[in-house]
């Protein structure tokens, strides 16, 4: 949802994706047996800038032989997923020290804020490709664009407001005096979230990362929970510093909210964050 994208992963195959919840940008999956296909789904800030999908695919392209593939032949043509204007990258290709050929398709498109870039992507051996190419066509057939407003989840304005210092701060930092348009939507782009349930009887939080360029250090990044009070209203009630690996709400509480256990990125290291009655605290 943030990245405000859906997909059907077809009924015959697994989608494996990180086990990072901050991190779940999109997925892969394995197609066939016998000399396998990949077809890698993502959606991630348009951190680049792209302004066309055309741009990104042929950036896609360059990445292919940045890492010593010789290309034999590519294409790049107009196409569309959902309702968004799109581009397919059609390229065959072999590894470094190889004869064998493969074949990269892509479709890549751009969110109509230009905040964020798709794609879906098979890697095949050229003679599995016609043979695998059916589990790309089902996934970008079933791709669907999730727009702003009713119907789509976007990180509430009222954790917004509550941000609205940090995002002020990174304008005025990254961005030279005039040229900060937009700047906001970047820094919003960034703001890696998840919702959780803290209370009995549901009271909902939101725990945010903030990943934006200046703010992680080798510390981690910046973390933030915030509490819904009113339709509108989020009150801040955890404020820390760390590099997440995993989030669980236990079912044990302290005076009324459940205890929030983090794992940090070595996935040995836990704290336990409890309720005092005003904010979380390790």
């Amino acid at each position: 949802m943030a990245y405000r994208y859906s997909v059907v992963i077809p009924t015959d195959l697994v989608g494996y994706d990180d086990i990072n919840p901050f991190y779940w940008h999109g997925f892969g999956t394995v197609v066939g047996g016998e000399q396998p296909s990949y077809v890698f789904v993502n959606g991630e800030p348009n951190s680049l800038e792209f302004a066309h999908p055309s741009d990104a695919a042929s950036r896609l392209l360059k990445y292919l032989q940045w890492h010593h593939n010789k290309v034999e032949r590519s294409d790049i043509t107009e196409s569309q997923i959902d309702q968004l204007q799109a581009a397919m990258l059609v390229a065959t290709y072999t590894c470094p020290g190889s004869t064998k050929k493969y074949v990269m398709s892509s479709i890549v498109a751009i969110s109509p804020d230009k905040s964020t870039l798709y794609e879906v992507t098979i890697y095949s051996h050229a003679d599995r490709f016609e043979r695998d190419r059916a589990a790309f066509d089902a996934v970008v057939k079933s791709w669907k664009y999730i727009p702003e407003g009713p119907g789509g989840r976007n990180l509430p304005e009222g954790v917004l407001k509550q941000l609205a210092g940090e995002a002020k701060e990174y304008c005025e930092e990254q961005f030279a005096e005039g040229s900060r348009q937009g700047c906001r939507r970047k820094f919003i782009a960034s703001l890696r979230w998840r919702e959780l349930s803290v209370t009995p009887p549901g009271e909902t939080a939101i725990l945010v990362e903030n990943d934006n360029t200046g703010y992680c250090g080798s510390g981690g990044c910046p973390l933030y929970l915030f509490v819904q009070r009113t339709d509108r209203e989020f009150t801040q009630v955890l404020d820390g510093l760390g590099m997440l690996e995993r989030v669980t709400v236990l079912k044990e509480n302290t005076k009324g909210h459940f205890d929030i256990q983090v794992t940090w990125s070595d996935g040995k290291t836990h704290s336990i964050f409890q309720w005092d009655g005003l904010q979380y605290s390790e």
